[in-house]
This record gives C-alpha cells, structure tokens and sequence, in this order.
C-alpha cells in the first residue's frame, strides 16, 4: 500500500518520515522511488497510534512494540497517572482498563479492532489524547485563525487612515 492508502490512520508524510527514521517501520522503494507499505508496517503504525491516542508516552510505545518492555505494566503505568489527572480525558482511562483486564500484550493486540473502537468513540464525542498529527494539524488550523483575525485588523487599520485622511483632506 501506499502513503495515500494509510491516509485513514491521519498521519502525515513527515509523520511516515519520523516512523522511517526510528526505524518503526520498514517500507520497500518502488523504481518510480515511491514507497510501499506493508500490513506489518500499517499494524505498528496503529499500534504507536493507539497507544499514544491511551496517553502512553511515545518512548514507552515503543518499547512496548519493540518488546523492550512489557505491555501491561506500560498500561497500568499509564492508568494511574490517568487517574491522578482530573485533567485527563475520559477515553484512555476505558480502555487502558479494557487492554488490561484483557491482559492484552502488544502481540494479541488487535489493532484492527481497537482502531475502529477509538475511532467510533470519537466519533461519539469521547475525548482521547492527540497524536502528533493531529496536534500539528490543530497548530495549523490555529495558525491560520490568527493570520485572519490579523488580516481583519490590518485592513480595519487602513481603512480608518484612509477615512480619516479624506475627512481631513475635505475639512481643510
């Protein structure tokens, strides 16, 4: 699959760049240097997605899916300083308790079923934790919010100099 394809999971190129670099995932380059992803590559991209989107720290995610550390002891690391942040929103707390009753370790771990589990509790309204891409696409929804309130007052600006010049101008 392609980088199109994964479009779904939200991430963007540089997000795929980043999962390349640490070594995440592994995608082969075509003749035409376009990249190909694989169904492992897409599984440990949702892992790191899910994750993070629970509030796991993105170092413990992956050590998690490196085997580095175990799964559940990563979870319930996470659950309780979910449960000492009256801050925190309501969806990781669910289902880092579900993945630990479950005892689900990161290969049992159903990704597919998971994402779309998430997925449809967004959609819900239930709150989770942003992953980096959507956080860098809030940044820039915020930046371009601020550019046009900026606009707004710039032209505000020129518009009372210019009412104010032909007053004067007409008042001489």
């Amino acid at each position: 699959m392609n980088a199109i394809e994964l479009d779904y999971l939200g991430i963007s190129a540089k997000d795929l760049s980043f999962y390349e670099e640490i070594g995440l995932i592994a995608p082969t380059i075509n003749p035409d240097y376009s990249k190909n992803y694989s169904q492992e590559d897409e599984s440990y991209i949702k892992q790191l997605l899910i994750l993070t989107k629970l509030a796991v720290p993105m170092h413990d995610a992956l050590q998690a899916i490196r085997h580095e550390l175990p799964l559940d002891e990563i979870l319930q690391t996470t659950l309780d300083q979910q449960k000492k942040d009256n801050n925190a929103p309501e969806g990781p707390i669910r289902f880092l308790r579900e993945l630990l009753n479950a005892h689900v370790t990161i290969d049992t771990l159903d990704v597919d079923r998971y994402w779309e589990d998430i997925t449809r509790a967004e959609a819900n309204g239930i709150s989770f934790h942003m992953t980096s891409a959507e956080a860098e696409n809030l940044s820039r929804i915020e930046a371009s919010a601020f550019h046009d309130v900026l606009l707004f007052f710039v032209i505000v600006a020129i518009l009372s100099c210019v009412i104010i010049s032909v007053f004067l101008h007409t008042a001489c």
